[in-house]
């Protein structure tokens, strides 16, 4: 399930994973309960901040064109090249996230 930052955090993260779904999203600067020290990192474009919980849930945090929190069931913090004009390195998470969310949004502009 891919789910925008009004949606995504680890509470329900942790009832979606007992249910048997996978969550992938971002996060929301000011949600509670993400790690302070991820949500604290001072980072380069290239680096990343996570953690995980239980081995489950992983939040991560990275520089795109700015800042962008992320939180996961089902991906880790391994890293590939993104996919267009320019590639660049980016974490797995963010990839699947952004071809997830193009459906999504694609779908909602054919409801209106």
């Amino acid at each position: 399930m891919v789910t925008d930052n009004y949606y995504t955090s680890i509470p329900i993260a942790e009832f979606l994973l007992s249910r048997g779904t996978d969550l992938c999203g971002t996060v929301g600067r000011n949600r509670r309960g993400r790690p302070k020290d991820v949500v604290d990192a001072k980072l380069n474009p290239v680096e990343i901040a996570s953690k995980q919980k239980d081995e489950n849930i992983t939040v991560l945090k990275w520089i795109d064109k700015r800042d962008v929190c992320m939180l996961s069931t089902c991906h880790g913090k391994d890293m590939s090249m993104s996919e267009g004009r320019v590639p660049r390195l980016k974490p797995n998470m963010h990839i699947i996230y952004n071809k997830g969310k193009k459906g999504i949004d694609v779908a909602e502009q054919n409801v209106v």
